[in-house]
């Protein structure tokens, strides 16, 4: 309800049994009197008025979004701080739903990274998903009560199975029991580059055992012109024909992935008359381009992969439950004096669906 809407709900209720109690005495009062009486009878209105806390997402007033931050603040403080359970007497009678709250500031950061920006998240813990290897191509029916082949389907199982992650953050007592607006951005922001860091090289490289299956292992191969195997060996004609080898109907939608040295070889092929990248508005081949850690390529070699393209909407990211936090007592090998370990807990698991929607670009030495 905006505060506008309640105060004059709030006016309008107490003057309506401010004029009945006056109705009622049939006696004549004063305007302090009249005033008095309808602030009495406002109080007991508000006795009835439960308070709407904002979320983050529709708190639009500096009073609002301060309310909000406060209670966040004192979520840190009391739950992990302080080690105490979060109760309606903490604070006013919006408070069930601040935990609710933190874990989604947590979300909607961790949500700004590519890995979980340009994939598609499917909500799910374990399964297998039933999906095309190539997409098929329609066909015309024939003539009147001719048969007409089927489309032969080509499917292919996606197992997956979400397993568990904790992100670990050690901070001093005194500062998350006195948490402020700040520190609290600190600490989710380092929870979040830590999940956001394991789930980028997994996103690449994963192995899927007990972790997400990468792109190198579920990705289509593309190799590239026979002899480049090398970072200096890559050619512009060999970055287009990487741009043309995906199939149309997905480079609308596509990124590239790629380490800075990468970016910084293909800079270096650009021609004033047909510039090949933009680094100001961050794009190969007119499509945008994100450069990932370099540990989430391997070393140029036979067979290794310079880059990443496609529409990675199918790249599915399976995830259990929301990401909780919680004060950690185990899995931890550090135990230090007035400090706390903070812990993120997740569980995730990922997968290509739809292996010709992504290539990956091989180095080739044959």
């Amino acid at each position: 309800m905006e505060a506008e809407v309640m105060k004059q709900e709030v006016i309008d209720a107490a003057s309506a049994k401010a004029l009945e109690t006056l109705k009622k005495d049939g006696t004549y009062v004063g305007r302090e009197e009249i005033k008095g009486l309808i602030h009495d009878e406002a109080m007991d209105v508000l006795k009835d008025v439960k308070p709407v806390l904002p979320t983050e997402f529709d708190a639009d007033t500096p009073s609002q979004k301060r309310m909000v931050m406060e209670d966040v603040c004192k979520w840190y403080s009391r739950v992990l701080g302080e080690n105490k359970a979060w109760e309606d007497t903490t604070t006013h009678v919006g408070l069930e739903m601040v935990p609710s709250l933190v874990a989604g500031r947590i979300i909607e950061k961790r949500d700004n990274a590519p890995v979980f920006k340009y994939t598609t998240p499917f909500p799910d813990d374990k399964g297998t998903l039933i999906v095309e290897s190539t997409q098929a191509t329609a066909l015309r029916m024939g003539a009147a009560r001719a048969a007409t082949a089927e489309v032969t389907p080509a499917p292919t199982e996606v197992d997956y199975s979400t397993y568990g992650g904790t992100a670990w953050l050690l901070l001093g007592n005194k500062l998350i029991r006195n948490a402020v607006p700040a520190i609290v951005n600190y600490i989710e922001n380092a929870l979040v580059r830590s999940i956001v860091r394991l789930h980028t090289y997994e996103w690449t490289l994963g192995s899927g055992t007990r972790s997400m299956t990468g792109m190198f292992t579920s990705a289509t191969a593309r190799d590239s012109t026979a002899g480049i195997d090398t970072l200096a060996e890559l050619t512009l004609a060999d970055t287009m024909a990487a741009y043309f080898a995906l199939e149309p109907q997905y480079a609308d939608t596509a990124i590239w992935l790629m380490p800075n040295t990468v970016i910084g070889k293909l800079a270096t092929l650009n021609k004033v008359d047909t510039p090949l990248i933009d680094i100001p508005n961050k794009t190969l081949m007119g499509r945008p381009y994100v450069v990932l850690p370099s540990d989430c390529f391997e070393s140029p070699a036979d067979t290794k992969a310079w880059s990443y393209f496609g529409d990675m909407s199918y790249y599915d990211v399976f995830e259990k439950t929301p990401i909780q936090l919680k004060v950690s007592q185990e899995g931890k090998t550090l135990v230090t004096g007035d400090q706390t370990v903070i812990a993120a807990q997740f569980e995730t698991d990922g997968h290509v669906v739809l292996g010709e929607a992504i290539n990956k670009n091989l180095y080739n030495t044959a």
